[in-house]
């Protein structure tokens, strides 16, 4: 089925970023978008020939408006230390005039589990500030845990350089997980729908993931990857309710690391909004081929 791409004018903050670099891409892909990166004076990130940067301070409110007008969409993909500025872009895209604001979302739904995690409840207050403003709408993107970084980090418990593995008992429901890039090419389906399409997700969820897994498929996608077998690693198994408890200190101490290991043990138990097949977009549909996980694995751990 072919579906008819409509061109809009996409201003993102945080072209250059992790995230960033392959939502433009996957943007530029189109052919129908005028993209504009709004970037910090000081930032040294390059982008193509067509895409308009434009540089200034992000505490100055004059530049951010003007840099915003005209524009259909606003994109915000910071960094964790930048989140709090998030306000300030939503306010600025407010008086600019720009109808859509993706907030700086793309991760896991954060209604669903506001009080498992510090970032959340900002996340959530910045959708209502948006409703509140009553002149824009917001669009959160929800990828999930993304499966590739992770691998990367270790906070699936898979240590992969060290081959040690923390499977966690009573904790082996599968999860929706994604990839980076298809968090870009999922972004770049979206805005590139109809309006009458794309109007139906103000101020709601757009769901999709590349996998539905288990810790226990993750690992074995590992193994596969690096040809290994249980014998070639330490592994020891632990009860999800243990290592949350173990957390605990640690996270009031302020160890983000630990606050994300234990939701993502949270997730493997299946809480809400750790799996939300039911609701996700068929990607398919619209020209992604299905990824391959073994591909995908092989692919991150050749990248740390």
């Amino acid at each position: 089925m072919v579906h008819t791409l409509t061109g809009r004018k996409i201003a993102i903050v945080g072209a250059g970023g992790q995230l960033g670099k392959p939502t433009l891409k996957a943007l530029l892909s189109k052919g129908v978008h005028t993209i504009t990166a709004i970037q910090r004076n000081e930032s040294t990130s390059q982008f193509p020939s067509e895409v308009s940067v434009k540089r200034g301070s992000f505490e100055d409110e004059f530049f951010l408006v003007n840099a915003f007008k005209g524009q259909d969409v606003l994109v915000v993909i910071v960094t964790i230390p930048n989140m709090d500025l998030g306000d300030r872009f939503i306010r600025a895209a407010a008086k600019a005039g720009v109808p859509y604001v993706l907030p700086t979302e793309f991760g896991v739904d954060a209604p669903k589990v506001e009080n498992e995690h510090s970032m959340m409840g900002p996340k959530v207050a910045r959708r209502r500030l948006i409703e509140d403003l009553g002149v824009i709408s917001w669009i959160a993107v929800i990828t999930n845990i993304w499966l590739d970084l992770n691998i990367q980090i270790g906070l699936w418990g898979i240590d992969v350089k060290g081959r040690k593995a923390e499977i966690f008992k009573n904790a082996d429901a599968k999860i929706s997980t994604t990839t980076i890039s298809r968090s870009g090419e999922g972004v770049a389906v979206l805005l590139s729908l109809p309006e009458a399409e794309l109007a139906q997700f103000k101020n709601k969820s757009y769901y999709y993931s590349s996998f539905e897994l288990s810790q226990r498929d993750i690992f074995e996608a590992i193994k596969r990857a690096t040809g290994t077998r249980d014998a070639d690693w330490d592994i020891s198994e632990k009860y999800a309710i243990e290592i949350i408890a173990s957390t605990e200190s640690k996270i009031r101490e302020g160890d983000g690391y630990a606050e994300r290991y234990r939701l993502f043990v949270m997730y493997f138990q299946g809480i809400q909004g750790a799996n939300y097949e039911d609701k996700a977009i068929d990607l398919e549909k619209y020209g992604l081929p299905k990824e391959n996980l073994d591909v995908v694995i092989k692919q991150a751990i050749a990248e740390m």
